[in-house]
């Protein structure tokens, strides 16, 4: 058995959807913390690439395997879309991370049963916060694979 394990999905559903991280429509961005922590990204176009190569391959592979389309922080992040997209973000400034934790906890003693009221915030924490930094990427492992990076991404999806 092998866990892959490839960062925050670097898509329009996950990203820049689900996490609440991004409104492309009113070009907003919004910030928890200081936007320095540094994150790893994949698409899941080559989450799968990744994964099937795992799959055929002949040789071990180690029982938790990590992958990063990129490596970046939340700032770079913003950069990268506003490089790729022409558009200008809007950083909202929502707090700290104590904050972000406050306002978790609050959401799900309001709304126990309702995840989609609090648990993207926590994606959004485990994904931004630094903590989910993967700390042994093996992308060399399979150097057919040019894992799309965050502005290339951008660009082939029309964010």
């Amino acid at each position: 058995m092998v866990h892959i394990l490839n960062g925050a999905f670097l898509d329009k559903r996950i990203v820049f959807g689900f996490l609440g991280a991004f409104d492309l429509q009113t070009q907003e961005a919004f910030l928890w913390g200081d936007g320095d922590a540094i994150t790893d990204v994949t698409t899941y176009r080559d989450t799968g690439l990744y994964t099937a190569e795992v799959a055929i391959d002949e040789e071990i592979v180690p029982p938790v395997f990590e992958i990063a389309g990129e490596t970046l922080t939340f700032d770079e992040l913003v950069r990268a879309y506003e490089d790729a997209s022409g558009n200008t973000l809007t950083i909202v400034k929502k707090g700290s991370y104590a904050d972000l934790d406050k306002e978790i906890a609050a959401r799900r003693k309001a709304e126990p049963n309702n995840f989609y009221a609090w648990l993207p915030l926590m994606y959004y924490r485990g994904s931004f916060g630094g903590k989910g930094k993967l700390h042994s990427l093996a992308n060399e492992r399979y150097p057919m694979i040019k894992p799309e990076s965050v502005r290339d991404y951008i660009h082939r999806d029309k964010l």
